[in-house]
C-alpha cells in the first residue's frame, strides 16, 4: 500500500491563500458568504446569484469576517 503524505506547513498556507483569492474573486462576481447551521452541524459556503452553493472552511470564513 501506498502511504500518504501529508503537505507541509508552508503548502498548506498556500493552498489556504488561493483558496482565499478564489472565495474574494466570487464575492465581487456576485456570491455571498453564507453560515448554515444544522442540527448540531455548522457549515459555511457561498452561495452564487444563478443558485450555486460551494462549501469553503471555517478559517476562510473568519478571515473574511475580519
Amino acid at each position: 500500500m501506498p502511504t500518504i503524505k501529508k503537505p507541509s506547513k508552508a503548502q498548506v498556507k498556500q493552498i489556504a491563500s488561493k483558496d482565499l483569492e478564489k472565495v474574494l474573486t466570487a464575492i465581487k462576481n456576485g456570491a455571498k458568504v453564507v453560515k448554515k447551521e444544522y442540527w448540531n452541524k455548522t457549515e459555511y459556503g457561498l452561495e452564487y446569484p444563478q443558485g450555486g452553493y460551494v462549501k469553503i472552511s471555517k478559517t476562510i470564513y473568519n478571515k473574511l469576517q475580519e
